[in-house]
């Protein structure tokens, strides 16, 4: 099995390699009054509604939009790490854009994952690996972001985890999460991984459906 000496998930906090973030200008919390039900915020709260990130998830995940900057228009989700901090962040655009979907260009995406404490829970639920992080909310908690194709140091802490991880990238990346799923299995790790139609991603499949076949595929030949 992969040495866990490789990576302390209690010391993630303290690498010196992970560029830290204040949020970005005109970050609005939404879970806050006035702006949780203010009329200049509602486009933001529907459209994560519309992403199966719900009200009751905006606190404990920090996310907020930004009504003002560079990143106006958008919704954003930070990348915590265990102590709350920002690792960065995504912003996804709810109003029309030539770029909906934007991170810091100095973000450190290899060396972290969105949900990353999410590794370190012991349970025989699987844990789906997938890329964006609204691909996670349909399945939170169960979930982890690559936030795009997976790096050396993002394997070696899927890799670690201590439950099963079944990868699930989109329906056009199959073969790389397929190749993710069988890496995993020659490190130890209990991997599955499921294939998804052409062009779907896995926020638009039926989670009680991908749910199930996650658990499936964990002891199934890739």
């Amino acid at each position: 099995r992969f040495s866990e000496q490789a990576y302390d998930p209690n010391a993630v906090k303290d690498s010196e390699e992970i560029k830290l973030f204040d949020p970005p200008e005109g970050y609005t919390p939404l879970w806050k009054e006035p702006f949780a039900s203010a009329f200049c915020t509602e486009h933001a709260r529907r459209y994560l509604r519309s992403r199966h990130c719900f009200d009751s998830m905006w606190e404990p995940l920090q996310i907020g939009c930004c009504l003002s900057g560079f990143y106006a228009g958008s919704v954003v989700v930070p990348v915590l790490l265990p102590d709350r901090a920002w690792a960065g962040y995504v912003c996804r655009a709810y109003v029309p854009t030539r770029n909906p979907y934007l991170y810091p260009a100095d973000m450190s995406k290899g060396l972290v994952l969105f949900n990353g404490e999410a590794l370190w829970v012991e349970t025989e639920t699987p844990l789906l690996v997938v890329e964006g992080v609204f691909d996670t909310t349909p399945y939170w908690p169960d979930a982890v972001a690559l936030l795009g194709k997976a790096s050396g140091e993002q394997r070696n802490l899927l890799a670690l985890a201590r439950r099963p991880v079944c990868v699930v990238q989109d329906g056009d990346a199959w073969q790389e999460g397929w190749s993710l799923a069988l890496w995993l299995r020659m490190q130890g790790q209990r991997a599955g991984h499921i294939r998804l139609p052409p062009k779907k991603d896995p926020d638009e499949m039926n989670p009680s459906w991908l749910r199930e076949a996650a658990i499936q595929s964990i002891n199934e030949p890739l």
